[in-house]
């Protein structure tokens, strides 16, 4: 991870390919949010979520709606996720969605393209304790 200085004099991360080691050999979870989901699996999902929004809004990437969305399929969450069957990381996923912590969306280029797109709603904000808007250098 890099802190760079834009035209503005503000600080910018951008986040590098390194720094995916982190998100593919350890994985961890708050404790907090999976005591309220009862779940250890769903708050690792979600910590994931926020490390993805942060890496998407630290590099002004994939903004549609007002929202930082990640585009991702069921196997690609299971690779990531290997102890996690595809039916449990759906199952995770429809519920985070079905309780307004997550949304979905279609945002891919190509309309045969039918991979989900997934954002973490302002609820899930207030609850995780993470900014929904961008503010100055917050990221």
């Amino acid at each position: 991870m890099s802190i760079l200085k834009t035209t503005k004099g503000k600080q910018k991360i951008k986040i590098e390919e390194s720094d995916f080691v982190f998100c593919t050999e350890s994985h961890s979870f708050n404790i907090s949010i999976a005591t309220l989901f009862k779940c250890s699996d769903t708050a690792t999902i979600l910590n994931s979520m926020i490390f993805w929004r942060r890496k998407n809004m630290a590099n002004d990437n994939n903004f549609h709606d007002n929202n930082y969305w990640s585009r991702m399929t069921i196997e690609a969450w299971n690779e990531a996720y290997p102890y996690m069957t595809p039916r449990k990381i759906d199952g995770i996923l429809r519920r985070l969605e079905e309780n307004g912590y997550i949304a979905t969306g279609n945002y891919n280029k190509s309309k045969y393209d039918r991979t989900k797109w997934y954002a973490l709603t302002e609820k899930a904000s207030n609850i995780l304790g993470f900014p929904f808007h961008k503010m100055g250098n917050d990221i």
